[in-house]
């Protein structure tokens, strides 16, 4: 059975990585250490990082994150009515049939804006809790994807204001 070729951004990631990790070499060099190091963890004979499986420059990939301390989680796209539901519900004019709740991802980047716009969580529960400046009109809690993308947008909106 064939295994896919090599994506255009695994090729991007493939070739970025392997030079921060041979970045001490020059031209050549470093085309050649680079080829010669994946024909060793593959196990067989590397000319050219284009004729990789999706598979194999996964593999490299990941062993060249594991080498410069980068993280190997795996994004996760989000399911197509979750990806609509983060751009639309809680904008203006926006009728939304069937309300998301609100996941811990949500709320950690909300919570990430909160600390970089350096308010307090005491000062932010307040700013919710106020019925007249509050995204979420008063509640203070946030509960939906709604709730979240409008708080979101807001703090978002204070950064920019404030450079």
């Amino acid at each position: 059975m064939m295994s896919a070729a090599i994506t255009g951004p695994q090729l991007r990631a493939l070739q970025t990585l392997a030079a921060r990790v041979f970045s001490e070499l020059s031209g050549e060099e470093e085309r050649a250490a680079r080829l010669a190091w994946a024909s060793q963890e593959l196990g067989h004979t590397v000319t050219s990082f284009r004729e990789l499986s999706a598979d194999e420059a996964g593999r490299l990939i990941g062993l060249l994150k594991v080498s410069l301390g980068q993280p190997l989680a795996p994004r996760r796209r989000r399911p197509r009515e979750l990806a609509h539901a983060a751009g639309t519900h809680g904008r203006k004019g926006v009728v939304i049939s069937v309300e998301v709740m609100a996941s811990e991802a949500d709320r950690a980047t909300v919570d990430d804006l909160r600390q970089r716009a350096g308010m307090s969580a005491e000062s932010f529960a307040n700013w919710l809790g106020s019925s007249r400046t509050s995204p979420t009109r008063g509640r203070r809690d946030l509960r939906t994807l709604a709730d979240c993308n409008r708080a979101r947008w807001a703090l978002k909106s204070m950064l920019r204001r404030a450079g």
